[in-house]
């Protein structure tokens, strides 16, 4: 008994390589129709034998010349770097196959099986559609649209059944950088979490730098939050009993502002004042590691935003998994500003 080359399910028969409903699949991907039987498994290798040139091939070969063949032909259309240069290894051994070749010597066996070359085209092509119907529903603005597709797009692209399959790792890597682009055009033109998108773009990139900022929107969204802004007061209460003090990274501080909160969370604080006609002059470093390790919280600190169930209900998980898989990358934050008061 042996298994289908295509599904993995058991067959009733060793000669042949496929099931019927699969036959008929692959037949008609190679633009033959009206399959009616397992006998026309060998219609099917005698088409490709003729669609590749080869000539006088026994049976065994020309199963392995139909399976190599259909393995390339998927991973062709899959638009992917990682994949194109697993099919040109394919093809290389396509071109080998003749009437002598065996088995063994057919090296992309051992690199990519047919069953997982179509596992990767199935995904492939379910991703082109959530991408297809993003752009679409980006450009039209429907927010509850793009808020149910990017959570249909969490089920797959971050399922057991799918991150146990290292073939499918490089695609699921591609998969999941969609739906976070998808979460950072929500971010920046639904929520207005300008700060919070930017940060999350950049951690989208191979060993992002890290963040060195000394001016700009950031800055000026810390200076006027309400937590920030009390946070100083405490502290020039606390060490403000001498004209001089250095808080020593003793501190944190969390933020009122959205996008603050989405761009930084649990950030150490140092204060170093100095006190001169009766006004602090502070230099303020602000320190963080982006790494999504809280943005669970979000759903419980606001509500009644646009995609807020799936940023309080998705991002956690997901940013853990993408971390696993280099999507989402850690990067350190630095701020520094003067302030007087």
């Amino acid at each position: 008994m042996g298994k289908c080359s295509l599904c993995g399910r058991f067959l009733l028969s060793n000669s042949n390589c496929y099931g019927l409903f699969c036959l008929k699949k692959m037949c008609l991907y190679t633009g033959m129709d009206d399959i009616k039987n397992l006998i026309m498994e060998n219609s099917l290798n005698n088409n490709i034998q003729k669609i590749t040139n080869k000539e006088k091939l026994n049976k065994l070969q020309k199963q392995q010349l139909t399976n190599r063949y259909l393995t390339f032909k998927m991973l062709s259309e899959i638009d992917i770097d990682y994949y194109k240069e697993i099919a040109k290894s394919v093809e290389k051994d396509i071109e080998k196959i003749n009437n002598k070749t065996k088995v063994t010597e057919i090296p992309s066996n051992n690199i990519i099986t047919l069953k997982e070359a179509y596992e990767i085209y199935k995904l492939y092509n379910r991703y082109k559609k959530f991408k297809q119907e993003a752009d679409i529903i980006m450009s039209e603005q429907r927010f509850e649209e793009l808020q149910n597709l990017a959570w249909d797009t969490v089920i797959f692209a971050y399922s057991s059944y799918y991150n146990r399959k290292p073939h499918l790792s490089t695609l699921l890597q591609h998969i999941q950088c969609a739906f976070w682009h998808a979460i950072i055009w929500g971010a920046d033109n639904v929520m207005g979490l300008n700060c919070g998108a930017k940060f999350l773009h950049h951690s989208l990139n191979d060993n992002p730098e890290d963040k060195y900022i000394t001016k700009g929107e950031i800055v000026e969204k810390i200076k006027n939050d309400a937590k920030f802004k009390k946070k100083i007061k405490e502290i020039i209460k606390e060490y403000g009993n001498k004209n001089m003090f250095n808080t020593l990274n003793k501190e944190h501080l969390n933020y009122s502002s959205k996008d603050l909160f989405f761009a930084l969370n649990n950030t150490n604080i140092n204060v170093k004042g100095k006190k001169k006609n009766n006004k602090w002059k502070l230099d303020i470093t602000i320190t963080d590691v982006y790494d999504f390790t809280d943005f669970k919280e979000i759903a419980e600190y606001y509500s009644g935003d646009v995609l807020i169930a799936l940023l309080g209900s998705a991002l956690n998980n997901a940013a853990m998994l993408s971390d696993s898989f280099n999507v989402i990358n850690k990067y350190n934050i630095t701020i520094k500003f003067t302030l007087e008061v």
